[in-house]
Parts: C-alpha cells; sequence; structure tokens
C-alpha cells in the first residue's frame, strides 16, 4: 500500500493555519482545497487536522455513487437522517454548528465536495451564509476540474472576505526527493526530475510506485519505466488477498455502506469486519465500518463484475430502510433500460414535484430518461428534467445537460426547453427564435399542456424585455391554454397581471387573479404562494403597502424552503420596499439583506439587481454610505443582460448616487429610451421623481418642467403622484412663482395623506416647510418642519434630520443638543428585529429560523440589546 509520507506543502498548511486562527477569534472562514484528482488534497486535510489542537471536528466525504442520495452527506455530518428540504436540514446543521462551537472552535470538513448531493450542497451553504461570529471554519476539498458543480454562491464565499483557496499543486522536484527518501529510496536530481515529469507530480501515483517497484529501479532513468498502476490495482490486490467474507463485506459496504452491510455480503459480521480491518482499506470507529480513503471505496465498486454489483444491489433494495433508497438501488443494480423502473421514477419525480423540491424532480427524470426503452418517452423525460432544474434555480446543471438536449431532433419541446435554457443564460435573442420555432411546431389544440409552458415562456421572456402588450398577449394565450394545475398558471398569472398593470389595466389584472384564484381551488391549500406574490405585487403597485406587506410576508418563506430562490428573493425585496414604504426600516433592512442573499445563492442577475436595489433605500435615507456605497459596487458587478435588468441597475445606482450628476448620467437612457416605450410603468419602476430631484438640484429648470409636463398627467399611482407634486411645488418655487409652489406641496400633502407613507410624508412637509419659511410664514413653516422632523427622528433619517434642524433655527426655533443630534437609539436593524421578536416572547430558536440567523449568532444580538438597553431579561424589554 502507498506510504503515508507526507512532504512539502508548507504554504498550504500556513493557509490552512491562518484561516483556522481567524475562525478561532469569532470571523467564521470557508476555504477551498482544490487540486486535480490524486494531488494530495486528503493528506493535506488530514496533516492539518492533526495540529488543529482542541478544535472539533464535524468531517464527512463525498462519494460519486451516493451524489444522488439527497442530504446523504447532511446526514453524515449530523450522524443521523435528516428531513424536509434544504432549509430544514441546514438549520439542522447550524444547529449543531451552534451546539458545538458553544464548547471549542469547529472545523466543518467534507472531502470530495463535487460528489456530495445537491441538497446537502444547498444545506451547508444555507448554514455557512449565517455564520456571524461563531469559531468554525468550513473546509471542502474539491477536484479543480470539478469546481463548477459547487454552488456559485459558495465559491463567492470562498473568494470572499471571509475565504480562501488553497490550491494543491503538483509535487516540485525536491519535494519528489523528499517523499522517496520517507520510503528509504534516495533519487539523484536528474532521477527525480524525469519521476516528477512522468507522474505529473501527483503524490498519489508517486506513492503507488514507490511502493511497487523495487528501490534498484530507481537507480537510473532508462526510459522503460510502466506507467503508475492506478490506485485501483493496490486496492484489487488488497481486496483479493482478503479471506472470502472480508472480500465480501468490502464489496458490500462499497455497493451500499455501513448500514446493512453485513446482511447484504451473507457474513457473520465480527468475523467478516476482522478480515476487512486486516486489509488496511477500511477503519472501524464510533461503532461504525468505513473506507480509509473514498478513492479505496470508489476502487472496490468499480472493480466489480456487472453482475455481481447488481446483485448486491439488489439484495441491499431489499434490505432497504426506505422506498426512496430501495427504489435508488433497483436503478443501480439495473442493466440496459427498464420501462417499468422508469415508469417507478417518473411517480417519484411527481411526488418530489409536489412538495417542490426541484432538485429530486430533475434528477429522477434524468435517471427515468436513461432507462427509457421507448425513445419518445427518453426524451421527453430528459427534456422534463432540464425544465426541473431551471425551475429549481440550477442553470449550471441545466448548462451540463445542454449538449443533450441539442442532440435530439428539433420538436416543439426541445426548442422550448432550449428556450428556458437561453432565458436563464440571458441569450434572448436566441430564446426569441426558439420559442417561434417551437410554437410554429406546436399543435395548440392536441397539446394544450406544452402550448402553455411556451405561451408562459414568450410572456416572461416579455417581461424581461418590458414589452408590456407583448406580455399580455402571451399571458392570455398560456391561461387559455393551461390546465388547473399548480405549475403553468401561477407563473402565466403572474406574467399577464405585471402586464396588465404596466399597461394601464390594473381592473382587468384584479380579474385575472380572482380568476386564477377559483381555477387553483384547493390546490392552493397546498401551496398557493405564487399567487400569494402575484396579489402582493400588484398591491404594493397599486399603493396599497400595507396588504401588499402581508400577501408578500406568507408568500416569500415557502418559495426560498421549496428551492424558487429567483421568486423567492424577489418577493423578499417586494417586502423589503412594501415595509419601507410604511416606515418599518429595521425590518426592511432585514428582508433586503434576505433578498440579497438568496438572489446571491440563485445567481440570477433579475434577483440580484432588484434585491441590491430595494437595499439601498434604508442606508441611504440614513446616510450610511459605506453600507450604500457596498451596495453600489456589488450592484455594479452584476451581469444585467435583459431591458429590464439594466433598468433595475440603472435604478438602483442612482437610488444610491451621492450626486445629482450621476443620478442624471444613470437615468437619463431611460428618460430617451425606456425600453420598447409600453412597460415603464411608476408603479413597478420608480425612479421619475428621483431624476426629476437631480435636475433641480443642478438647475435645469426647463429639462425639470419639460419633464413634468409629460409624466404627471399620466401617473395614476398616489405615490408618484404626491412626488412628483412636491417636485413641481419645488420647481415653482425656484421660479419665483410662490402661488403656484403651495398649490403644489398642498396638493402633495392631500395625495400623500391617506397613504400613511411617513418617509414621504416628511419630505412634502419639510419642502413645504422650507417654502413657507421664505415666504414669511413662520408659524406654519415650523409646524411642518416639526412634523417633518419628529418622522425623520423616528426613522434615524440622520440626512434630513440635519435639513430640519437647519430650517427650525432659521425660523427661531431654539434647538437642544438633544434636538440638534436627533438620534435614535443605538440598535442596529438586525438588533431591533431580534429585540422585537423576543419581546414578543418567541425562543432563540425561533428567532434564529425566521431571521436565518444561527442561535449563536440571536444569543450574541441579544447580549447586546440588553447592554444598550439596560436591561437584564427579556422580560423587561
Amino acid at each position: 500500500m502507498p506510504s503515508e509520507a507526507f512532504v512539502g506543502r508548507t504554504t498550504e498548511l500556513g493557509d490552512l493555519g491562518a484561516a483556522l486562527a481567524r475562525s478561532r477569534a469569532g470571523s467564521p472562514q470557508v476555504v477551498l482545497v482544490a487540486g486535480a484528482a490524486g494531488m494530495g488534497k486528503t493528506a493535506l486535510l488530514d496533516r492539518f487536522l492533526r495540529d488543529a489542537g482542541d478544535a472539533i471536528l464535524v468531517r464527512a466525504e463525498g462519494v460519486e455513487s451516493e451524489v444522488e442520495l439527497e442530504f446523504g452527506i447532511v446526514d453524515q455530518l449530523l450522524q443521523r437522517g435528516v428531513g424536509g428540504d434544504h432549509l430544514e436540514a441546514g438549520r439542522e446543521l447550524l444547529d449543531r454548528l451552534d451546539q458545538l462551537e458553544s464548547e471549542a472552535p469547529v472545523i466543518l470538513a467534507v472531502e470530495d465536495a463535487h460528489w456530495v448531493d445537491a441538497g446537502s450542497l444547498r444545506a451547508i451553504l444555507f448554514a455557512v451564509r449565517r455564520l456571524v461570529a461563531e469559531r468554525v471554519l468550513t473546509v471542502l476539498t474539491v477536484r479543480a476540474d470539478e469546481l463548477d458543480r459547487l454552488p456559485p454562491a459558495l465559491r463567492a464565499l470562498a473568494t470572499g472576505a471571509r475565504g480562501s483557496v488553497v490550491t494543491v499543486e503538483a509535487l516540485s522536484e525536491a519535494e519528489v526527493e523528499a517523499l522517496a527518501a520517507a520510503s528509504g529510496i534516495t533519487l539523484s536530481r536528474r532521477v527525480a526530475r524525469a519521476l516528477q515529469t512522468h507522474t505529473a507530480g501527483s503524490p498519489l501515483y508517486l506513492k503507488a510506485l514507490l511502493d511497487e517497484q523495487p528501490a534498484e529501479r530507481w537507480s537510473v532513468d532508462d526510459g522503460t519505466w510502466p506507467a503508475p498502476r492506478s490506485y485501483a490495482a493496490l486496492v484489487h490486490r488488497r481486496v483479493a488477498a482478503a479471506p472470502a467474507p472480508g472480500r465480501r463485506l468490502l464489496e458490500a459496504l462499497a455497493v451500499a455502506g455501513p448500514v446493512h452491510a453485513a446482511a447484504i455480503a451473507g457474513v457473520d459480521a465480527l468475523e467478516a469486519a476482522d478480515a476487512a480491518l486486516a486489509t488496511g482499506l477500511v477503519t472501524f470507529a464510533d461503532r461504525t465500518l468505513r473506507f480509509g480513503h473514498p478513492l479505496s471505496r470508489a476502487a472496490v465498486y468499480h472493480g466489480l463484475g456487472v453482475a455481481e454489483r447488481a446483485r448486491l444491489h439488489a439484495r441491499a433494495a431489499e434490505l432497504a430502510d426506505s422506498p426512496a433508497i430501495a427504489l435508488r438501488h433497483r436503478v443501480a443494480a439495473a442493466v440496459g433500460t427498464d420501462d417499468v423502473l422508469a415508469e417507478e421514477l417518473e411517480r417519484s419525480a411527481a411526488e418530489a414535484r409536489a412538495r417542490g423540491s426541484w432538485p429530486a424532480v430533475a434528477t429522477a427524470l434524468h435517471t427515468a430518461s436513461r432507462l427509457s426503452a421507448d425513445a419518445a418517452a427518453r426524451e421527453r423525460r430528459l427534456l422534463e428534467a432540464t425544465e426541473a432544474t431551471l425551475y429549481g434555480s440550477d442553470r449550471l446543471r441545466a448548462r451540463r445537460l445542454l449538449p443533450q438536449v441539442e442532440a435530439l431532433e428539433p420538436s416543439a419541446l426541445r426548442d422550448g426547453v432550449l428556450a428556458f435554457v437561453a432565458i436563464a443564460l440571458g441569450q434572448g435573442d436566441q430564446a426569441e427564435a426558439l420559442l417561434a420555432s417551437a410554437w410554429a411546431q406546436c399543435d395548440t389544440e392536441r397539446d394544450p399542456v406544452l402550448a402553455a409552458k411556451l405561451a408562459e415562456r414568450r410572456a416572461y421572456l416579455a417581461v424581461l424585455r418590458m414589452r408590456g402588450h407583448e406580455i399580455v398577449e402571451w399571458g392570455r394565450r398560456a391561461l387559455a391554454h393551461a390546465p388547473d394545475n399548480d405549475v403553468t398558471v401561477p407563473l402565466a398569472t403572474w406574467s399577464l397581471v405585471l402586464g396588465l398593470d404596466l399597461t394601464g389595466r390594473g381592473e382587468e389584472a384584479w380579474a385575472v387573479v380572482e380568476a386564477s384564484i377559483a381555477r387553483l381551488g384547493a390546490r392552493l391549500a397546498g401551496g398557493g404562494y405564487p399567487l400569494a406574490d402575484v396579489t402582493g405585487s400588484l398591491l404594493l403597485a397599486s399603493d396599497r403597502a400595507a396588504e401588499a406587506r402581508e400577501h408578500l410576508a406568507v408568500a416569500a418563506p415557502p418559495m426560498v424552503r421549496h428551492g424558487l430562490l429567483t421568486p423567492g428573493a424577489l418577493t423578499y425585496a417586494r417586502l423589503a420596499r412594501a415595509q419601507f414604504l410604511l416606515g418599518e426600516w429595521d425590518e426592511a433592512v432585514v428582508n433586503a439583506e434576505l433578498a440579497v442573499a438568496v438572489a446571491n445563492e440563485a445567481m440570477d442577475p433579475a434577483s440580484q439587481v432588484h434585491a441590491l436595489q430595494v437595499a439601498m433605500l434604508v442606508p441611504a435615507a440614513r446616510g450610511q454610505r459605506d453600507e450604500v456605497e457596498g451596495h453600489m459596487a456589488a450592484l455594479e458587478q452584476v451581469e444585467a443582460v435583459f431591458e429590464s435588468h439594466v433598468a433595475a441597475r440603472r435604478i438602483g445606482l442612482a437610488y444610491g448616487a451621492a450626486e445629482p450628476a450621476r443620478v442624471l448620467a444613470e437615468l437619463e437612457p431611460l428618460v430617451t429610451a425606456p425600453g420598447s416605450g409600453d412597460a415603464d410603468d411608476p408603479g413597478y419602476f420608480r425612479w421619475h421623481d428621483v431624476y426629476v430631484e437631480a435636475l433641480l438640484d443642478t438647475g435645469a429648470l426647463d429639462a425639470a418642467a419639460d419633464f413634468l409636463a409629460v409624466w404627471e398627467p399620466s401617473v395614476t399611482r398616489a405615490g408618484m403622484r404626491a412626488n412628483l407634486a412636491r417636485a413641481r411645488g419645488r420647481l415653482a418655487w425656484l421660479r419665483r412663482d410662490r402661488d403656484g409652489a403651495l398649490r403644489a406641496l398642498a396638493q402633495a400633502q392631500a395625495v400623500i395623506a391617506p397613504l400613511e407613507y411617513p418617509y414621504e410624508q416628511a419630505r412634502i412637509a419639510l419642502e413645504h416647510g422650507k417654502v413657507l419659511r421664505r415666504d414669511g410664514q413662520r408659524r406654519a413653516a415650523t409646524a411642518q418642519l416639526l412634523a417633518a422632523k419628529a418622522a425623520f427622528e423616528a426613522l434615524g433619517a440622520a440626512p434630513w434630520i440635519a435639513q430640519c434642524n437647519v430650517e427650525l433655527e432659521a425660523c427661531g426655533v431654539a434647538l437642544s443638543p438633544d434636538g440638534r443630534r436627533g438620534s435614535r437609539d443605538e440598535l442596529t436593524p438586525r438588533e431591533r428585529a431580534v429585540e422585537r421578536l423576543a419581546a414578543a416572547g418567541r425562543t432563540n430558536r425561533e428567532i434564529a429560523a425566521e431571521l436565518m440567523l444561527s442561535v449563536k449568532t440571536v444569543e450574541n444580538h441579544l447580549t447586546h440589546v440588553f447592554a444598550k438597553r439596560g436591561v437584564r431579561s427579556r422580560a423587561e424589554l
């Protein structure tokens, strides 16, 4: 067996040690250890862990044969089975890390992350993203050529401020010499150089060759060295030499893992375990027999003959503890096609679809496709599997399936799926061409389900391209063809409602919502959140923010829980905007952060730009420039492709801009070319008041007047009408039109009053107070300014408080030092959110679940709250 000698890797060990030191200091770290197969990633990890001191180790390893076993790695990490979705699994893992970290620093180590199931990767991502001050170091080893199997958001963590990538390179000539010396073999520099070239510096192959060949073989480079025998060959030799019971146990262990291995092998457990341990391939710890290295398990598994492997899987299926595990083994036992199994997998996919587990849907359908004897069924299942990956926001997996889809003969379904992939990849023109081709090939009467899907995708593409009338046309077609199901109806409803409202047909939009709710009927009880999202969005655009908040708060959590990350992020963003309008700024900050986190996990430009845009609102109004600049930098990095993405990014950058010239530069393209011209309603694209205020700030009064003349008559949304009236009042005063200014500002206050938007009301009151003061009406001005200041103080809007103070002093109002500061309490938005929930009687675990934090982070926030409030218990909050 290869020597266990370890040489070099000083830099890599130093990097890992530095990451551990930072995590010990309360800064959680994520490290990817990347390198080619056989380059020594596991050996590096083992050496690092050997010197990790008092750190608690939580370790698991990915196995190629279990990559489709949902939450298999989380099961290893928790040492028990988990159910539910990736959020539930992630919370359980987060709780486990919390518990262990209270005792000592924790190292979460996952080997061969490229072979980890998608559910576990999402759960791990969920957990590590929510570590704030915990002493946790997360280390994942991964093959360099398999990095794209990891979620982009997980890779982003490793390359961010609290992460690092440790690359394990080939051994140098000097390290080859040292490795040989550790095995008692002396190499000349020339032979070391040749051996390094011959093995590409792989420690695995070097150890194998040094172990296999006699020492004298390395005295000279005669050009006749054999190719290194694979690691598998070494394993096979050990397996073949083992007594029959040990060999059979190793084979069963490779097929099914430790559970039921002895029964599957048909051997006495104790006798066989001794024989298996004698091979050196397995270890025994925690009453469990496991392979010492994942390559050993892979070598045993792939060394089995086809018939023997099938027999063992069939036996494992008989003994399986659940139907899902039994089905997995039956699939692995299948040789060639099996239509019965394919149909069972399709039923399994339907069950997964019903519970919203799109990764499981995609896996089951892809496997069913491979087992299908009938070509038409095989192609249909492949195409539906690709669709499922996109519904589940897994663009990388869809990209990997793309060559198989492209190889199929053109058809309506195939071109429709390719269009779906093109939309996900930002290829709008290609998506339009494919959808046109698919629609031309589709027999809408014979296949209304497919017709509905195609029409819905054309409506969605029109949303992305800001083409309001096209949205309406194709949204109506989608609903006309769609059966009463839970996929196409809500999606098409969302697009159609948006299109109708964007083009000024709000009453029709409400009628569509009501009709769709009636169509879905009882199905909504099992997951009607998409229509709650639609209703909430429509309410928000109609300035019914309080009602919108209730619907959006219902819609967002289950969307994310079911893996619908892109719509989930958008819903959290709309919820945060509703709370911003209502003056619930601390809650808005929390939900905007959630929107950004979920959007980054999805790596979807549409949700990222909208989430970051909304995340800008509160810090910009509070004058927190560092936060604003951070959001702007992130927004500039988003690769916006479609017209709606570009518009949303420009609006977000305008929200955060400190200089009016920058505001004008960002928004001018929307004035001159706002998409197709029929999808720019201020209810959804809120930039018009920001733009006209920037014109006024730069003295462009004529341009401001022209802009208001175009937009004011067409605006029906009360909030924007009030804001534009405020701008018109300011313009009138700058033009020395006293009566016009007072009339416009009074109109603005009358329009905004019923909405209960404290920030907008305060801005109008401030502007009104300014005009009244300059008109000599100090008493009336003071009343307006004091009302504005009180609202701004409640919101913590420091720049606006300062403006109020200047105006009040000019009115002759004497301000105390406290009155000049106008500061809020010192709690952060997150601390206030935790305080609010704790005061309502929630436990730390319940607060952590609602805010997607770790329990330890909640405890830290409460400690700060108690100190700042001067209290000692929750009862005093």
